[in-house]
């Protein structure tokens, strides 16, 4: 009996704070009805303004949606955009890297007077005459810019050049010929110009007669190299390659050949 009336008391006092919540809720339900009821004129406009900013406010987030969107898109391009211009300046590092050695290398202009002046000079360094009767055209010693160049050639006159004649012939390996050739006319006039008194061994001696065996009436005045000067080349050291690129380069007027005796054959550079 005592559980019993203990329960009941419990039950009592839930009973109670049901009845308590449920009032709450009812007089708050009659309050908002009297608003309603009071002025529904201005309830309704009240709720229309709110209706309106609420839908200025999905406008606006509607077009910071866009905005983001457009940000995103251009942090894309931005970031594409970045990567082509790292392997574009990729591609200018390797290509300024492959740049044949000496294809840099322009042609200073000459005005007529010094011209002249240079022809005079040349003409008393030249007036000594070898035991074959051709004119000496070595070099004073130290005196490199009396050595003749072949000149590089340009890329419009690479393309000039007919297909069939260059072959797989590429322009980078014919700029590496032609300095190949003006090394190989270096070495070999800066060697000249020691004379044969100078000359310390045996073997020098003999490089020297032998060079000097290779003039004749034929190259009086001019400077030229043989097949044997480029044996250290890298480029014309082979034959098969240093004949159609010596095809091109008499194609274009850069060199001219001095042939005989015999199968003698001697690269001259041209000078425009």
């Amino acid at each position: 009996n005592t559980c019993l009336i203990h329960f009941i008391k419990r039950l009592f006092i839930k009973m109670d704070e049901v009845k308590a919540e449920l009032a709450g809720r009812l007089e708050r339900l009659i309050l908002c009805k009297e608003m309603l009821e009071d002025n529904k004129q201005e309830t309704q406009m009240v709720l229309g303004e709110l209706s309106g900013e609420l839908a200025q406010i999905r406008m606006s987030m509607a077009k910071q949606r866009n905005i983001a969107h457009l940000i995103q898109t251009q942090i894309q391009a931005a970031a594409r955009m970045t990567e082509l211009l790292n392997t574009y300046e990729k591609r200018m590092k390797d290509c300024k890297a492959n740049i044949p050695v000496g294809a840099r290398k322009q042609n200073i202009p000459i005005s007529t007077n010094e011209t002249s002046n240079k022809g005079k000079e040349n003409k008393k360094q030249n007036e000594t005459t070898s035991k074959n009767g051709s004119k000496d055209v070595t070099p004073q010693p130290g005196n490199k810019s009396s050595i003749d160049q072949v000149e590089f050639i340009s890329i419009p006159e690479f393309d000039s050049v007919p297909k069939y004649m260059k072959g797989r012939v590429q322009f980078a390996t014919m700029n590496s010929a032609v300095e190949d050739i003006n090394t190989a006319l270096d070495e070999k006039y800066t060697f000249l110009a020691r004379t044969f008194a100078n000359m310390s061994t045996i073997t020098e001696k003999k490089r020297f007669k032998n060079l000097k065996s290779q003039e004749n009436k034929s190259t009086a005045g001019v400077q030229f190299i043989t097949a044997d000067d480029l044996k250290g080349a890298q480029v014309l050291k082979f034959e098969h390659s240093r004949k159609s690129i010596l095809t091109i380069l008499r194609h274009l007027k850069k060199i001219k050949e001095i042939r005989g005796p015999g199968n003698l054959i001697r690269i001259v550079p041209v000078h425009a």
